[in-house]
Parts: structure tokens; C-alpha cells; sequence
């Protein structure tokens, strides 16, 4: 971390007798950071109690160096995320003198992926990617980008047990190396998934009962209830719905539905990506056709979710990129897709109004949500391997330190099984009217097959971003979605002809 950051001279001021617990405390809240990141803060650099603990090294010699940790491939860029990864960083280099850690920050996936390529490109890789979602190591396992983290485990006596079932796909990328595939690309970080959150006074308001919190049952699904709900929520400018007569879709001013991922539905009516037994692409199968399509009509006909351009009309207040969250924040979407990756972010923090959690919506072949893994990767081309790891060791699997990095930082559940109830505890401290037992709940349903890797990732993910936005914009997807399968089956057909499978 920069010497001169002043989380950072906090810490050292602290550490070096010069100030007091409570000056510590006061500096922290000059600095504009709440109290639970001051006690973050506290707990780095030495409290009695919770404090971070000095990292388990299998060697005595010191450390020394510099390891920078690019930030961008998924959650931890937003401003009240920072203090705990500072503070952490701040207290592994108040143990380690002779290192220094350096945030590299990148405000989008897409550009985090373009600077992480340029600077391997460019002979100045970084050392530790963290978080890397799922999605983001899929995209360069096959192109030798990661190191290989089994070597270290087994060396420092580490195992993948310790960490909750759910995660091996993403440390192991068993997509691609199969499922008795040895390799470990990525140390847990946290897990992530998603519920429908709701604004509780926008349906007391239009007589709309909240939504089941139970993943479970036929009663609230995509066509049925949700939808009606959906209609109920949206009014135009003269507070017309859209099976109103005369309703105007172009003066809408609250939607009932935003932030919901067009992903979500195609895989709810059966949509997949890729057979791995065939491997063949399955963009022409009925339910993927049909799940495109039913999220479409959401904008197009039942008019209660908006377009990009609209919901970029409705949050133009929060500035490119912030939309929807401002939209949701300003009262104007009245239910949401809510990752626990946005609870730490302004969707779920400090919002203007009471919100509760609730159960996503079925479709007709399956009620489906986001299963977000993210792990900390290093960077292979780095030729900082050792101080990289022990400084990963720190952030991941001292349970105090995963702890804060994963749940206080993040706003996810904790992979490793001692942080069970930490995930849960911490929602309740500091979200008191919404209950986390919604997203534990719905693990069950939960899948991380949208950003499971397969032949051609990137590629085809960028025919699948143009084909569903063209559908959105009114394309049928009955005519575009084959037109998808044999673009992206001849790219995966490529794929074949100059790569072999690790297995």
C-alpha cells in the first residue's frame, strides 16, 4: 500500500504509540469512513479484539517486495468497499515492513480484462488478481494466464476442504479441466448470490403483497404473479398501468421491475449456453428461444421493465454506468435483481426507503439464480509468485481477515466454513429489517453455469451480448437465435481445431 495513504499513516501513527485507540477512531470518521470501517481499521492494526492476524508463512525469512492487486473483474471498487481492503493491506505491511501493497483499480470487467492483458502484454503484469470472478477467469484459463495454485496448497498443507462445497467449480475451473482435474487456479474469496429486493412502501402503496421469501412452491413465478405484480408497479406520468387504456409507455415514471438480468429468465425457461457431452452450443433449443424472448417482452409488450435508454433517461442523475442504481435509489423501480455483491455498494447501503429481500421469480423449466464464486488469482506472468501467495494466504484464509475481506468489503458469505454465520450476522447488524436467510436459502437454486467456462468463451460471449441486445431491441428471437447458434458453434468448432481440452 502507498506510504503516503492515510488509512495507511492511520495505522502506522497508531502502531507507533503517536496516537490513542480513540484518536485512531477519530481520524477514521475525518476521513469520511463509517464505524464499522473505522473498526476495521482498529481491528487490522492490533485490537484486542478481532485483529488481523500476521500471515502463516512456511518460511522465516522477511518478506519484502511490492505486490499489486488489480481490482475490477467483479465487486470492491465502490468507495464504502475500500476501507477494509486498505486496512488489511495495511496490516500485513505493518507486520512486513519491507512490503508494500498496491491497489490497481478498474472500473469496469470489460476494461479490467483489456488492462490486465495490456500490462502482461507490456512486461508489467500484476500479481494478484482479487476479486476475479468466475466469469473472468473463464476468459483467460485456456490462454495459460493464472498459476497454477496447487503446488503452493500442497506445500503449505492447504486444502480445498476447508472452504464450502460450492466454490470448487471456480478455484478449479472444472469446466475446463474436468471434474478430476488437479489444478488450482484461485484461492475463495467469497460467494455470491441473488434475491429479488423490493421498495416496501412502492407495493403498500399499490396494494401489492410482498413477494414469498421461500425459494420453494409454484405460487410466484416469472408469467404469474411476478408479473401481475409488475404491472401493478408501473405507472405512466397520468398514474395509468400498462393494461390501462391509454397508458403511455414513453411517460412512464416509475417501473415495476429493473436491474433484472435477461440471463436470469433464459435460463428459468431452460436456456443453457453449451453441452459438453456434445459440444455443440444450444441457442437453438425451445427454452433458450423462449427465455430471450419472455425477457424482451417484459420491455417491449408488458412494458414494466425499461430499456437501456430508458432506464438511462430515469437514473441519468447517477451518472454513466449508475443508472439503475439511481433509479432504484430515487423510488422509480420498485423491484430489483440484488446480488449480495450490492449490499456493500449504494443498492443496499444508506438507501432512501425500507427494502426487503424475497425469493426470485420461477419460470416454467426452473427458478434460477446467479451463483457469483470469486476467488484471488495470481497472475502467472508475475515474477513476484511467493510474496503474491503469502499475501493471498492473509486476505483468504486467516478466518478474521476473510471475514472482514469477503462479508465487510464484499457483502458476501465467507467461503471458509469457520465464517459459517458471518454472512448472516452481518446482515443482521447492519441491515436489521432484511433477512439474510434469503440468500442462504437460495444457494439451493443457485447455479454459476452462466459464467462456467466453455470452448470459444470470450468469443461467443460477445455474439451472445449483440444477439440477446438485438432481441431487446425488438428482434424476434426466433429468427436470431439460430442465426446465433451457427455463429457461435462454428467458433467453437475453431476452438477444437487448435486446443486440446486438459483432461
Amino acid at each position: 500500500m502507498d506510504k503516503h495513504d492515510p488509512a495507511r499513516h492511520l495505522v502506522d501513527s497508531y502502531l507507533d504509540a503517536q496516537i490513542s485507540r480513540r484518536q485512531l477512531m477519530e481520524g477514521g470518521f475525518k476521513l469520511g469512513l463509517s464505524a464499522a470501517a473505522v473498526g476495521a481499521l482498529l481491528a487490522a492494526c492490533g485490537s484486542s479484539s478481532k485483529k488481523a492476524s500476521a500471515p502463516a508463512t512456511t518460511t522465516a525469512k522477511a518478506l519484502s517486495g511490492k505486490v499489486q492487486i488489480l481490482v475490477g473483474f467483479g465487486t470492491g471498487n465502490s468507495p464504502g468497499q475500500l476501507p477494509v481492503q486498505a486496512a488489511l493491506a495495511s496490516a500485513f505491511s505493518a507486520a512486513h515492513p519491507d512490503v508494500s501493497i498496491e491497489f490497481l483499480r478498474v472500473p469496469s470487467s470489460s476494461d479490467a480484462s483489456t488492462k490486465l492483458t495490456t500490462l502482461i502484454a507490456g512486461g508489467q503484469p500484476p500479481d494478484i488478481v482479487l476479486p476475479a470472478g468466475l466469469f473472468g477467469i473463464s476468459k483467460f484459463v485456456d490462454q495459460g494466464v493464472w498459476l497454477d495454485l496447487r503446488p503452493l496448497f500442497d506445500r503449505d498443507g492447504i486444502t480445498l476442504d476447508r472452504f464450502l462445497p460450492e466454490t470448487a467449480s471456480a478455484a478449479r475451473v472444472t469446466n475446463y479441466f474436468g471434474p478430476n482435474g488437479k489444478g488450482i487456479i484461485g484461492v475463495p474469496i467469497d460467494v455470491h448470490d441473488h434475491a429479488l429486493a423490493y421498495n416496501e412502501e412502492l407495493l403498500s402503496k399499490a396494494g401489492v403483497a410482498p413477494p414469498p421469501t421461500s425459494w420453494f412452491g409454484d405460487s410466484w413465478t416469472l408469467e404469474g404473479k411476478f408479473l401481475d405484480a409488475a404491472r401493478a408497479l408501473t405507472v405512466d406520468a397520468a398514474g395509468k398501468h400498462p393494461t390501462d387504456p391509454g397508458f403511455s409507455p414513453d411517460k412512464v415514471t416509475q417501473y415495476g421491475v429493473g436491474n433484472f438480468f435477461r440471463e436470469t429468465v433464459f435460463y428459468d425457461f431452460g436456456g443453457h449456453l453449451y453441452d459438453d457431452a456434445s459440444r455443440k452450443a444450444q441457442f437453438d433449443k425451445p427454452g433458450s428461444i423462449a427465455g430471450i424472448q419472455f425477457t424482451a417482452d417484459l420491455v417491449n409488450k408488458h412494458r414494466v421493465m425499461p430499456s437501456e435508454t430508458q432506464v438511462a433517461a430515469l437514473g441519468a442523475g447517477g451518472g454513466k454506468g449508475n443508472e439503475a442504481q439511481f433509479a432504484w435509489r430515487q423510488g422509480k423501480l420498485a423491484m430489483i435483481d440484488m446480488c449480495s455483491c450490492n449490499i456493500k455498494t449504494p443498492y443496499g447501503t444508506d438507501v432512501p426507503f425500507a427494502w426487503k429481500a424475497a425469493a426470485l421469480p420461477a419460470g416454467p423449466a426452473r427458478r434460477f439464480g446467479f451463483l457469483n464464486l470469486d476467488v484471488g488469482a495470481i497472475v502467472a506472468a508475475s515474477q513476484n509468485h511467493d510474496l503474491a501467495w503469502e499475501v493471498l494466504k492473509f486476505l483468504t484464509l486467516d478466518p478474521a481477515n476473510e471475514a472482514k475481506l469477503a462479508y465487510d468489503s464484499y457483502g458476501g458469505v465467507p467461503p471458509l466454513k469457520e465464517n459459517e454465520s458471518a454472512f448472516a450476522d452481518g446482515i443482521k447488524r447492519d441491515l436489521p429489517s432484511v433477512d439474510p436467510k434469503v440468500w442462504l436459502d437460495g444457494f439451493a437454486s443457485s447455479s454459476p453455469e452462466n459464467e462456467a467456462w466453455f470452448p470459444a468463451f470470450s468469443e461467443v460471449n460477445d455474439l451472445v451480448t449483440k444477439s440477446f441486445d438485438s432481441i431487446m431491441a425488438g428482434a424476434p428471437a426466433s429468427s436470431a437465435m439460430p442465426q446465433l447458434q451457427a455463429q457461435a458453434q462454428a467458433k467453437i468448432d475453431d476452438w477444437f481445431k487448435t486446443h486440446k481440452l486438459p483432461r
